[in-house]
């Protein structure tokens, strides 16, 4: 029976023998390297949520109702 190796690691440059070598993830959120790779980065700049504002003030005017959504919508923009 053959291993075959499930990941392959290529270095972008010649190494000398001992060297440090360093794995890049890439841009990932914290819930991407937690699923994936199983960790995740304290004060990650990726680990952000991007919403879209028409989803977000339908959903709010929704489980809040209108006037009340309104009345925090505008609470927030005054203090960002």
């Amino acid at each position: 029976m053959t291993c075959e190796p499930r990941a392959q690691i290529v270095a972008s440059q010649p190494l000398r023998a001992g060297a440090e070598v360093f794995n890049c993830y890439g841009e990932l959120s914290n819930t991407e390297l937690l699923l994936k790779y199983g960790f995740a980065l304290r004060g990650n700049p990726f680990s952000a949520v991007e919403l879209d504002k028409a989803v977000l003030t339908a959903a709010a005017a929704e489980t809040l109702g209108v006037k009340a959504a309104g009345t925090r919508r505008r609470f927030l923009q005054q203090h960002r």
